[in-house]
């Protein structure tokens, strides 16, 4: 009878080693899979959270943007320095420009003619660019305000269009923008507590 007791007890706690095992296993793959899920989810919500920061610092940005060269485009003395036929327009727009310069904080300020060439630029020695394949520049030169972003040598940049009236005519337009670089980066990386490269 002890023989058989002594049997019966090695099977006994074998499968009860087994099941015990089995359950660890079970319970270490759960908690894998439960932590997995919990660090995909919060990386999802932080992914989230910089696409709604950048999308807002964007569209501020485009906003702002836009708000100065409505303001800029109402200064009748730059459409009328656009238009003198006298040669006297290009040093006016500059002196114009380089005092509103200072506060704006813009990357970009460039003034064009009515066919889309650059006549003042904010970098100085600059030549003279034909900006009127600029995605934008038709509809300004049609008379509407535009905001895009495009591609420029130095990358990405936001640009808010507006044309220029002198007498009811379009005689140019004012292109006022912001690059989309590293300084706009770590403002972004700032605001989002992230690591961003551009």
């Amino acid at each position: 009878m002890r023989i058989w007791r002594k049997g019966l007890l090695v099977p006994i706690i074998i499968l009860l080693a087994v099941i015990a095992l089995s359950m660890l296993v079970i319970g270490h793959w759960i908690g894998v899979a439960s932590l997995r899920y919990a660090l995909e989810a919060r990386e999802e919500d932080r992914l989230a959270g910089i696409n709604a920061s950048i999308k807002a610092m964007i569209g501020a940005e485009a906003a702002r943007l836009e708000t100065l060269s409505g303001v800029i485009q109402k200064n009748p003395l730059l459409a009328e320095a656009l238009a003198a036929g006298d040669g006297s327009g290009a040093a006016r727009l500059e002196t114009i420009l380089d005092d509103l310069h200072s506060g704006l904080n813009v990357d970009i300020l460039t003034i064009t003619d009515a066919r889309g060439h650059s006549v003042y630029s904010l970098e100085k020695g600059r030549e003279k660019v034909d900006l009127s394949d600029l995605w934008g520049m038709d509809e300004a030169l049609g008379g509407e305000e535009m905001v895009s972003t495009d591609q420029e040598e130095r990358g990405f940049a936001i640009r808010a269009i507006s044309p220029l009236y002198w007498e009811n005519t379009v005689k140019g337009t004012i292109i006022v923008g912001s690059r989309i670089d590293d300084r706009f980066a770590e403002k972004l990386a700032d605001e989002t507590g992230s690591h961003i490269l551009f």
